[in-house]
């Protein structure tokens, strides 16, 4: 598989080209990524295309995964919206998280929801 990102995707994604060009190749991806995951452990993604894009890269390889935008969506009854911005509406602080790029901010709030829905016995 070879998928090679627009200038314009590496600006939205910030990672510059150079990082991009010094990364792992997809069976490194795959090795590494088999070496890090724990047969029990879930995978939390933000949403379904993400979902889908894990499911095509990894396959069964993934393990167990959940959509919490589904689940966010189902417990408050609102569109979810972007993660910044149900970080916004519910008050929560991002949790840091040593990514490059676009990823560190974005997972820096997907681990706030994660960890603000586990812990919630009745919504406000």
């Amino acid at each position: 598989m070879r998928f090679a990102p627009s200038s314009r995707h590496l600006a939205h994604l910030r990672i510059p080209p150079e990082a991009l060009a010094a990364g792992t190749t997809f069976d490194g991806f795959r090795e590494a990524w088999d070496r890090f995951r724990q047969p029990d452990e879930l995978l939390a993604v933000w949403t379904q295309t993400t979902a889908e894009a894990v499911d095509l890269l990894l396959g069964a390889a993934a393990g167990p995964l959940t959509v919490v935008k589904t689940i966010y969506c189902n417990q408050r009854r609102v569109k979810a919206g972007t993660l910044s911005e149900v970080v916004a509406r519910e008050g929560l602080a991002s949790v840091p998280a040593p990514i490059a790029g676009r990823g560190g901010p974005e997972l820096g709030h997907l681990l706030a929801v994660v960890l603000w829905l586990s812990g919630q016995k009745n919504p406000p």
